[in-house]
C-alpha cells in the first residue's frame, strides 16, 4: 500500500459521499489516499480535476481545511446540485458579472474578451456588501422622494439580488444536509 497527498486547483470543487453524508472538497483542502495505487484511485473519482500529487503532507499553512483521509467507500456526487449551478457566471449589466466558486463571490469586470479585473469576496465581505447594499437601498428611496430622480438600473440589482437569493438558499439546503460545512483542524 502506498499513501498520497493530493491537491486542487481553485476552480476545482467535488462533493464526496460517505454513506449519507456529503462533504464539499475544494482547493483549500488536502487528500489523502491510502491504496495499492494513489493516483489511480484520484483519477477514478475526479478525472484530470485535481491538481498536485505529493509523497509527504504540503506545508499547511496553505490548506485551511485540513487533511481528508479518503476511504475506500467514499465517491463523488456527479449531480449538478445548487452549489454547481452557482459557479456558472450570471451577468449583471454594464460588463460586471457574479459567480460562486464554492467559498467566495466572485465579481468580474469583462470586456467582451475576457475579465480585466476581478474580486473575490468571502463569506464575511458577502454580508457586508449585503448590509451596505440595503442601507444604499433606504438612501436611494429617501434621495429620491425629495428629488424626483429616477432609480439605480434596476436590472444589474435584480440580477445581483436573484443571485445572492440563490446563493442563500443553496447555502441553506446544504447546511441543512449536513450540520455545518466545518473543515477539519489542520493536523
Amino acid at each position: 500500500m502506498a499513501t498520497s497527498y493530493f491537491t486542487l486547483g481553485q476552480n476545482h470543487l467535488h462533493v464526496l459521499v460517505d454513506g449519507e453524508e456529503e462533504r464539499i472538497i475544494d482547493s483549500n483542502t488536502v487528500i489523502k489516499i491510502t491504496a495499492e495505487n494513489p493516483r489511480e484511485r484520484i483519477f477514478s473519482l475526479f478525472g484530470p480535476k485535481w491538481s498536485m500529487e505529493y509523497n509527504e503532507p504540503p506545508e499547511m499553512s496553505s490548506f485551511p481545511g485540513g487533511i481528508y483521509e479518503l476511504g475506500d467507500h467514499v465517491t463523488i456526487d456527479t449531480r449538478r446540485d445548487a452549489l454547481e449551478r452557482l459557479k456558472e457566471k450570471v451577468y449583471l449589466g454594464d460588463g460586471a458579472y457574479v459567480a460562486f466558486d464554492g467559498y467566495h463571490v466572485v465579481l468580474t469586470a469583462e470586456n467582451g474578451i475576457e475579465a480585466t479585473d476581478t474580486v473575490a469576496l468571502d463569506p464575511g465581505c458577502l454580508t457586508s456588501l449585503t448590509r451596505y447594499l440595503a442601507g444604499l437601498d433606504e438612501v436611494i428611496e429617501e434621495f429620491n422622494k425629495n428629488h424626483r430622480v429616477n432609480k439605480l438600473d434596476p436590472y444589474c440589482r435584480d440580477a445581483l439580488d436573484k443571485f445572492l437569493a440563490d446563493l442563500d438558499k443553496a447555502i441553506e439546503e446544504h447546511n441543512a444536509k449536513e450540520e455545518v460545512n466545518k473543515p477539519d483542524p489542520p493536523e
